[in-house]
């Protein structure tokens, strides 16, 4: 398990060895709407016209799912082609409802799980994890239907998953000690080398 995710993570950095700058692009941009929602209000850097948090944090959503559904588009055609444009972080938008839809599921089953215990939660997490990618490969299927094919793909592969997601904990924390700057450059390489973990187990 270990060489395989260490694979995907060789496989992610050279893929991105000459795509680091419109990587980095695509990363602020996926986490643009959660910096607008916390980071901006918290410090006071601009006035935002009285709008409750509760608004602001359904803006974020409402922006962060189409967009996340956008950065798996742009890490599937890197891994796939060892290019992708910058827009392709956009191309979520072009099947909103159902990116909203898959995204408010997925949080619900999710949440539920967190309930009984943090654990199922997890497993439930890591099962429907693929839904975006599944988006992308299988356009035709519904929300629940899509849900349902992750989480048939990822049926023994969760463990992989999991080892897969602490590889990254040590780059995540040393990103958040670069002034949050590090982050931006970890999260498309955490994508791309979940594009590879799917094109493996699909």
């Amino acid at each position: 398990m270990a060489s395989t995710n260490l694979t995907h993570m060789r496989t992610a950095r050279e893929k991105l060895k000459n795509n680091w700058s419109t990587a980095f692009l695509v990363g602020l941009s996926v986490m643009l709407p959660t910096f607008i929602a916390e980071i901006i209000p918290e410090i006071g850097i601009v006035d935002v016209g009285g709008l409750e948090d509760a608004s602001l944090q359904l803006i974020s959503v409402l922006l962060a799912s189409p967009l996340s559904l956008g950065f798996t588009i742009y890490a599937l055609n890197l891994f796939r082609n060892g290019s992708a444009n910058y827009n392709n972080v956009f191309d979520g938008f072009n099947s909103l409802g159902k990116a909203l839809g898959v995204y408010f599921l997925m949080c619900v089953v999710i949440i539920l799980g967190m309930i009984l215990l943090i654990v199922p939660g997890i497993i439930l997490g890591l099962g429907l994890s693929m839904a975006y990618f599944v988006m992308i490969d299988k356009p035709e299927l519904g929300v629940i239907d899509t849900l349902k094919e992750s989480w048939r793909i990822m049926k023994g592969n969760k463990t992989k998953l999991l080892g897969l997601n602490l590889r990254f904990i040590p780059w995540a924390i040393l990103g958040v000690l670069c002034l949050i700057i590090g982050v931006i450059f970890v999260l498309p390489w955490m994508q791309v080398s979940y594009a590879s973990f799917y094109e493996k187990i699909k």
